[in-house]
């Protein structure tokens, strides 16, 4: 069995973590990039990233800073350099894993419910 072979049955094992690395690879580049850039970008690649990160990131990121650490009092934390990174790196993992989860669950009921159908119609 090749590399690939069991990357991708192991993949198939584990449906909502392949969709939570797929979909918290660029967010997390995004952020990353703004707290440091490790490479010069060019100014035109930054301008054209900017409705990225705001509609991967800073969305995210406030919404849920509003929803869950606001009315906790919490809001103090992002204000601290190290910290406030962390918890927008875990922020957007938390919420990035839980849409994850909502996509596999929807999908697998959908599946099932079109198979129920399909074996319904006499097929």
């Amino acid at each position: 069995m090749s590399r690939l072979e069991s990357l991708l049955e192991r993949a198939a094992d584990r449906p909502v973590t392949t969709v939570f690395v797929l979909l918290i690879t660029g967010p997390l580049v995004l952020a990353g990039l703004s707290f440091r850039q490790p490479i010069a970008l060019p100014d035109a690649l930054l301008t054209e990233l900017e409705w990225v990160f705001w509609l991967l990131v800073y969305v995210p990121v406030s919404a849920t800073r509003r929803l869950l650490f606001d009315p906790l009092g919490l809001e103090r934390l992002f204000a601290v350099p190290v910290l406030g990174q962390g918890l927008i790196v875990l922020t957007l993992g938390g919420l990035y894993y839980l849409v994850s989860y909502l996509l596999v669950y929807a999908g697998r009921t959908l599946l099932e419910t079109a198979e129920a159908d399909a074996d319904g119609d006499g097929r």
